[in-house]
């Protein structure tokens, strides 16, 4: 799921927006989102930068100041060539008040953008925000309802499979039969793992990319790794968060994989074998999310600055 939520903002004075950025921060995070700022302090070769927004993906909101100094057209004129190439939504801002801004608007003939005092920016855009982190949500929508549909289908497999050994004469034969195809499946597994190259010039991608190295034990081999350096300062607080990970993000998103919608009254809500997902323990773990990610990024700086590169580790 994408967790951050990214803006370019056009202002020729981005110090004197720096409190409501950090405003907008400090709010998208309530929601479970880390904000991305692109400064634009004007754009010089229309041409080239226009042409590079229209392909980019990744941006989620626009935010144009109506003054952009005396080298630059103002925000109407650069929404309106901006509008041109790309749908993203635009806040328009100023200290003037909406009306005049809006009247600016009009005069450009732009639609889809909003207007705003810079003294309520804040709230302002959050109104905006709150709509396009739904849009957000909704591009990884088909990813949720792939997973829970195959959930769906599993449950009910499961549920035919059960049934099924109820009502026969020799329920032994069909549950050895079961048997052999999980035991089948793993020797395939060992047999295409045996036959991987090990040595030191060999390439790991296939090694770490066998769907049999699991999540779980990609982060136990993980934590192995760090643990040889659990002495070493630079280590210590990125370990300790590290082996939060399997609570806080693998055994949630294992439970999620299986959960099931269900309907109570005019909400829904999502059950599991053995828990329940609510709203606030979904932006918990969006928090949490965050934080790994974070920390998994530190991991990475710390291999590339060398700090496991004299490690020995046991067979």
């Amino acid at each position: 799921m994408k967790l951050n939520y990214k803006i370019l903002w056009f202002d020729d004075q981005p110090d004197s927006a720096k409190n409501m950025e950090e405003g907008i921060s400090n709010r998208l995070a309530r929601l479970g989102f880390s904000l991305e700022v692109e400064w634009n302090k004007g754009v010089k070769d229309e041409g080239s930068f226009l042409a590079n927004l229209q392909r980019r993906r990744d941006i989620d909101l626009i935010l144009m100041d109506w003054n952009m100094g005396a080298n630059s057209d103002n925000g109407a004129v650069l929404a309106k060539k901006l509008r041109r190439k790309v749908y993203t939504e635009i806040v328009f801002y100023s200290s003037a008040s909406p009306s005049e801004l809006r009247k600016a608007i009009y005069e450009q003939d732009i639609d889809g953008v909003y207007c705003a005092r810079r003294d309520t920016l804040v709230s302002e855009t959050m109104h905006v925000i709150q709509t396009t982190v739904k849009k957000i949500l909704d591009l990884n929508h088909m990813r949720g309802l792939v997973m829970g549909a195959v959930s769906e289908f599993d449950a009910q497999i499961e549920e035919m499979m059960s049934l099924a050994c109820s009502r026969m004469k020799e329920r032994s034969k069909f549950l050895n039969h079961i048997r052999n195809l999980i035991v089948n499946s793993n020797n395939s597994h060992l047999r295409q793992i045996e036959k991987i190259d090990l040595s030191g010039e060999s390439d790991p991608s296939q090694l770490l990319q066998h769907r049999g190295f699991t999540a779980f034990l990609k982060y136990q081999a993980l934590c192995n790794l760090l643990s040889r350096k659990s002495e070493d300062r630079a280590v210590v607080n990125i370990l300790d968060k590290l082996r939060e990970y399997e609570t806080q993000i693998i055994r949630p998103r294992n439970r999620l994989a299986h959960a099931r919608i269900v309907e109570l009254g005019q909400r829904g809500t999502m059950h599991g074998r053995d828990v329940e997902f609510t709203d606030e323990d979904l932006l918990n773990l969006r928090r949490d999310l965050l934080a790994h990610n974070d920390n998994l990024c530190d991991i990475r700086s710390a291999i590339e600055a060398g700090i496991f590169d004299d490690i020995i580790l046991e067979d």
